[in-house]
C-alpha cells in the first residue's frame, strides 16, 4: 500500500465529500427556509389529476386505507385520515405479522 494516494476509490471518496460540502454550504439558506417540506398546491393537483385523467383515459382513482378490527373485518377509514385525495398513490400495508405487537411497514 505504498501508492495509496494513487487510488481510485480514494479520489472518488475525496471528490464526493468535496461535492457534498459545496452543495451544502450552498444551500444552507434554502435549507432553513423551506425544510423538507413539499408543498402541492390545489391547482397543481388539478393539473396532475387532468394529465392522468388524458394519459390513462379514466379519471384518477381515490386513495384507500384500510383498519383492520379485532373481529379480522377490515374497515376503510380514508375519510377519518384525511387521506382521501384523488391522484397518484403508492401502496403501502402495516401489520403485525408475527403477532408480537410490532407494526411492519411494506
Amino acid at each position: 500500500m505504498k501508492h495509496w494516494h494513487k487510488e481510485p476509490l480514494l479520489h472518488f471518496l475525496i471528490i464526493g465529500v468535496a461535492i457534498f460540502a459545496v452543495f451544502s454550504i450552498a444551500n444552507k439558506e434554502e435549507a432553513a427556509v423551506g425544510g423538507n417540506k413539499i408543498v402541492v398546491s390545489s391547482a397543481e393537483t388539478e393539473r396532475l389529476s387532468d394529465a392522468w385523467s388524458k394519459r390513462m383515459n379514466r379519471p384518477p382513482l381515490k386513495n384507500q386505507l384500510y383498519c383492520q378490527e379485532s373481529n379480522g373485518i377490515f374497515l376503510n377509514v380514508i375519510d377519518f385520515s384525511g387521506l382521501g385525495d384523488q391522484g397518484y398513490g403508492i401502496g403501502v400495508t402495516v401489520g403485525d405479522i408475527d403477532n408480537v405487537g410490532v407494526l411492519i411497514c411494506w
